[in-house]
């Protein structure tokens, strides 16, 4: 289904507003191509479920570098909204969501990944999440213009479990990704990185790779807020470094400027360490 949906809108495109109403519960067994549209607002496109479970992508992945359950790439007002990703088989499978720059110029802007669970293989050190990047790492491109950043991406509601490391956003110095924001719909709602009875969820445990919940990497310009790690261990559950432009993990009722220090608050059942310092 998404497969069918996907390469048809990329021949094709559209020529205003497109929701797929996506039955609730069902299994999709395939790795859909990436979406490469460049639409405006008046041409969004939106994936929900309807009423009930989640329905889920359950990819293979092969052996490439880049194999995700669903690719953006240079596409614009994308959503996912209520789509699960768990990988079928094997520990191919590198991305749950990776939301990249098409090329040098056409960066993936205003897209929404959110109510999703995403479960790959730990095993995979290269497994994430969510991986957001105009950098080689996942396929991207440096940007030349702003226009090739990937900007004004949200990513809400989520539960991550089973990969390497749970969010990356990365980002280059000259045009860096902007207004990013990684958060929920509720000040009671809480994005929960790594299962709580599974203990080194992320990871896996090993000191060999660096693993993290959230890491924005390079010049990224986010707000993060509501943020409950679970079982990320042997690292850090939030990393950042002397390159960010903004980095906030907030209570909601806090304000954000751009020239305040990385700040984070409000963290709930850390199951190792003390991920307030990393």
């Amino acid at each position: 289904m998404f497969t069918d949906a996907i390469n048809y809108i990329n021949l094709h495109g559209i020529c205003g507003p497109l929701t797929f109403n996506v039955t609730a519960g069902q299994a999709f067994v395939e790795t859909p191509p990436a979406m490469t549209g460049h639409w405006h607002c008046g041409q969004s496109i939106i994936f929900q479920k309807t009423a009930g479970t989640n329905p889920v992508i359950q990819p293979t992945g092969g052996g490439g570098a880049t194999d995700a359950g669903i690719t953006i790439s240079g596409g614009d007002y994308i959503t996912f909204d209520g789509i699960d990703v768990s990988r079928l088989t094997g520990t191919a499978m590198e991305y749950g969501f990776l939301v990249r720059n098409l090329n040098a110029t056409d960066g993936a802007q205003n897209n929404t990944i959110q109510n999703t669970t995403i479960s790959l293989d730990r095993a995979n050190a290269t497994s994430r999440g969510i991986m957001q990047t105009s950098t080689t790492t996942g396929g991207g491109v440096t940007p030349t213009n702003a226009s090739g950043a990937n900007s004004n991406n949200i990513y809400r509601n989520l539960t991550i479990r089973n990969v390497y490391g749970g969010i990356n956003l990365n980002g280059t110095s000259a045009f860096p990704d902007l207004a990013c924001q990684i958060t929920t719909t509720a000040c009671g709602t809480f994005n929960v990185i790594g299962d709580p009875g599974t203990p080194a969820d992320i990871g896996g445990g090993t000191l060999t790779t660096a693993t993290f919940g959230i890491q924005l990497s390079t010049k990224v310009a986010s707000r993060s807020s509501r943020f409950d790690p679970e079982r990320v261990e042997h690292d850090r559950s939030i990393g950042w470094d002397q390159h960010w432009h903004l980095s906030r993990y907030v209570h909601c009722s806090e304000q954000h400027h751009s020239n305040d220090p990385p700040q984070q608050h409000d963290f709930h059942r850390v199951s190792r360490g003390d991920s307030r310092h990393p």
